[in-house]
C-alpha cells in the first residue's frame, strides 16, 4: 500500500507541473492563463517617458509552446460608456516568437473578438526569463480617466502535441 502511493505521487510529480497552488497539477502540459490589462493600472502615456515594464501587465509563457491569445472585455479613454464613449480600440501585446534565426520579439495590437497565434522560441541559447507576454494600453493624453479593461485569454501547448484547441 505505501508502495503504490509512493508511485502514484512520483507519477504527479514527473508528469505534472506544479503552479503556484502546492495542490494544483497542470495536466499534459497545458499553460493557460487570464491575464487582465486594466485600462487605468495598465496605460502607458505617450507624454511620459517610461517603459512598458513599468505600467504593462506580464505573463511568463513557456519555451517551445504554441499560444493563442484572445482578447475580451471594454475599456474607455473617458468616464462615459454610451455612445459618446471615447472607446480604447484594442490592445497592445508585446510577445517573444521563435523565428528562423533563433527568435524575436513582436509587438501587435489585438482586438476584442479576434486571436493572436505564435510559438515561443525552443532554443536553449534563450533565457527562459525573456519569454514572456506583456500587455497594455497607450494613450495619447496623461489626464484621462481611463477606465474598464481586457482580459486576455492565454492557451498554450507543446509543439507537435497534436490538434489546438478550437481544431
Amino acid at each position: 500500500m505505501f508502495r503504490a502511493l509512493s508511485i502514484t505521487i512520483v507519477c504527479v510529480l514527473v508528469c505534472g507541473t506544479f503552479t503556484d497552488s502546492p495542490f494544483a497539477v497542470e495536466i499534459q502540459n497545458e499553460h493557460k492563463a487570464t491575464l487582465r490589462v486594466d485600462a487605468s493600472a495598465n496605460c502607458l502615456f505617450m507624454t511620459q517617458k517610461v517603459t512598458p515594464a513599468k505600467h504593462a501587465t506580464k505573463l511568463q509563457l513557456r519555451r517551445g509552446y504554441e499560444y493563442r491569445v484572445t482578447a475580451e472585455g471594454n475599456a474607455y479613454f473617458s468616464p462615459q460608456t454610451g455612445k459618446d464613449a471615447d472607446r480604447v480600440p484594442g490592445v497592445f501585446v508585446m510577445y517573444c516568437m521563435a523565428h528562423e534565426v533563433g527568435h524575436a520579439t513582436r509587438v501587435e495590437v489585438l482586438f476584442p473578438g479576434k486571436q493572436l497565434r505564435f510559438q515561443t522560441p525552443n532554443a536553449e541559447s534563450i533565457n527562459s526569463e525573456q519569454v514572456f507576454i506583456y500587455a497594455f494600453i497607450v494613450d495619447y493624453w496623461d489626464a484621462s480617466e481611463n477606465h474598464g479593461g481586457f482580459n486576455l485569454n492565454v492557451v498554450g501547448k507543446p509543439v507537435g502535441s497534436g490538434k489546438s484547441e478550437d481544431e
